[in-house]
C-alpha cells in the first residue's frame, strides 16, 4: 500500500533537522520561485494529486522537440511511456478520472528517452557502466522511470529540498516498486550504501554529505543549477566533484544564459571544480530541443 501522509514527514523532519543543526537557507531555498511568486509555492503539498497535476501540466504546457533518429530512442520513449501508464492507472488516482483523460505521455517520455539516451551514450563510448546515480532536483521523479528499468543500475539517490516536490517524488518512486528507503521515514541514522537489490534512497537537499566520497558514477541536474542560490549553485557542484567516482559523469542539461536566474556562469563554474566538458550537441535550445544537454567528467 502506497504511504501518502509523506507531507507529514516532511514538516516534522525539516524541524528536527533545523533544531539539531545549522542548516543554512540557502540549502533548502528554490531562487527562482522566490523571484517569481506568481507561480505559486512549492512548499505545500494536497496529496497524490500534485503528482498527477504535475505530469498534465507538462503534457500540454510545452512541446518537447526531438532530433534523435535511432531505434534504440524508439524503444526509450515506449518504456517510459508504458511504465507511467502504469504508474497512473494505479487506483490512487481512480478518483481523478477527470485530469487522468488530459495525460498524454509521449510528450513527457519524449524528456525522460533523451536525457537518458545522452546520460547513457559517451559512458557507452568509454565502455563503462553506471551502476550508482545521483539525481539532484528530482522534479516530480521522471529521471528514476527508465533508470529503475536499466540492468546494470544497483543505487539511485534522489534530492531535493521542495516540500511539493519531494513528496510527488516519493509517490511516483514508491509506484514504481523498487526497494525504498526514505530518510524522512528514518528514525536511526541515515546511510547511503549498495544494497543486494536495486535501491532508491531519498533525502533532502540539507542531507548530501550523507553520500559516500567517490559513490555514484552520474549525477543529473536538469533545469536546475541556475535556479538556486548562487552559495547553493557553488556548494552542490563541490558536492559533485566529491560524491563522483573518478571519471564519474555529470549531466547538466538546462537552457543556458537564456534561463539563469542566480547570474552564474555555470559552466566556468563547474570547470572550476576540475570537470572537462565531454560533449555538447549543437543544437537550437527551444526549436530542436528543450535544453541543452551537456555531458561533464571528473577529471
Amino acid at each position: 500500500m502506497v504511504k501518502t501522509d509523506i507531507f507529514e514527514h516532511f514538516v516534522r523532519k525539516f524541524d528536527e533537522d533545523k533544531q539539531q543543526n545549522n542548516i543554512p537557507e540557502w540549502t533548502y531555498s528554490w531562487y527562482w520561485k522566490e523571484l517569481n511568486p506568481q507561480f505559486g509555492s512549492s512548499k505545500g503539498y494536497t496529496g497524490p494529486i500534485e503528482l498527477l497535476n504535475w505530469y498534465v501540466g507538462q503534457s500540454s504546457s510545452r512541446t518537447y522537440p526531438n532530433l534523435i533518429n535511432d531505434k534504440n530512442f524508439d524503444t526509450l520513449l515506449e518504456k517510459s511511456i508504458a511504465l507511467d501508464q502504469r504508474i497512473f492507472a494505479n487506483p490512487l488516482f481512480l478518483e481523478y478520472e477527470q485530469q487522468r483523460t488530459k495525460l498524454s505521455f509521449k510528450n513527457y517520455g519524449t524528456y525522460n528517452a533523451q536525457d537518458y539516451f545522452f546520460q547513457t551514450f559517451t559512458s557507452h563510448l568509454f565502455g563503462k557502466n553506471i551502476s550508482n546515480v545521483l539525481d539532484f532536483g528530482s522534479g516530480s521523479g521522471r529521471q528514476l522511470n527508465l533508470w529503475s528499468q536499466d540492468p546494470n543500475l544497483q543505487t539511485f539517490i534522489s534530492v531535493d529540498a521542495m516540500p511539493q516536490n519531494y513528496c510527488m517524488q516519493n509517490v511516483y518512486y514508491q509506484l514504481i516498486g523498487l526497494d525504498l528507503i526514505e530518510y524522512l521515514w528514518q528514525e536511526q541514522q541515515f546511510e547511503v550504501k549498495n544494497h543486494p537489490n536495486k535501491t532508491v534512497f531519498h533525502l533532502p537537499s540539507w542531507r548530501l554529505e550523507a553520500i559516500p566520497d567517490n559513490f555514484v558514477d552520474l549525477v543529473i541536474a536538469v533545469q536546475v543549477l541556475g535556479e538556486l542560490r548562487p552559495e547553493m549553485t557553488d556548494y552542490v557542484i563541490a558536492q559533485f566533484q566529491r560524491i563522483l567516482a573518478p571519471g564519474g559523469v555529470l549531466y547538466v542539461r538546462d537552457h543556458g544564459n537564456r534561463h539563469n536566474p542566480n547570474k552564474v556562469d555555470i559552466k566556468n563554474l563547474i570547470r572550476s571544480y576540475k570537470f572537462e566538458l565531454e560533449f555538447e550537441p549543437d543544437l537550437e535550445d527551444l526549436v530542436q530541443i528543450h535544453g541543452i544537454p551537456k555531458v561533464w567528467r571528473k577529471k
